[in-house]
């Protein structure tokens, strides 16, 4: 799973999109004007995908969404995706994802020249941002400072962002 794991400061701009989502091709592109970033990295859209196939949720999608139609309210909708992110949740990340996500804080770290460096963690569904709308701000961001595999060692709360639940 060579591809699981991009860095903001080696990902192409114009690549970015593609393997990382909007968020990051945005800060690659800002990186590349030269403004200075925070050290980062992202796990790919092809590992998220990987993952979501090897947990079988295409069915649990299928099954939470498919009694949404044009007339469904914010509340079935809130419904049918907290089934969802409750299934994703609960499924095993899967130890080699695990171990990349590991090594990737490890380095960072490293590159951040400080043991434990406290990090925020950020999740958006592809398509959650785009030209003509954003939901950027309605979810909670975690600070973590270690295990940055396990939701449970997120140590602080930072405000808005999204939530990895």
């Amino acid at each position: 799973m060579p591809d699981a794991i991009a860095w903001i400061d080696e990902v192409a701009p114009d690549e970015a999109v593609g393997i990382c989502g909007a968020k990051m091709g945005r800060l690659a592109e800002l990186l590349q004007a030269g403004v200075s970033l925070p050290k980062g990295f992202t796990v790919t859209v092809g590992a998220f995908r990987r993952h979501w196939d090897e947990a079988g949720l295409d069915e649990v999608a299928d099954a939470a969404l498919g009694g949404l139609g044009a007339e469904s309210g914010p509340a079935e909708i809130e419904a049918a995706a907290s089934a969802v992110r409750a299934e994703l949740a609960g499924r095993d990340l899967g130890a080699d994802l695990a171990a990349l996500i590991g090594d990737a804080y490890e380095e960072l770290s490293s590159r951040c020249f400080e043991i434990n460096v406290p990090t925020a963690v950020r999740s958006s569904a592809i398509g959650e941002d785009s030209g003509t709308a954003s939901f950027a701000g309605i979810f909670d961001t975690y600070l973590g400072v270690s295990g940055p595999c396990r939701r449970r060692s997120w140590a602080a709360r930072a405000g808005p962002a999204c939530r990895w639940r």
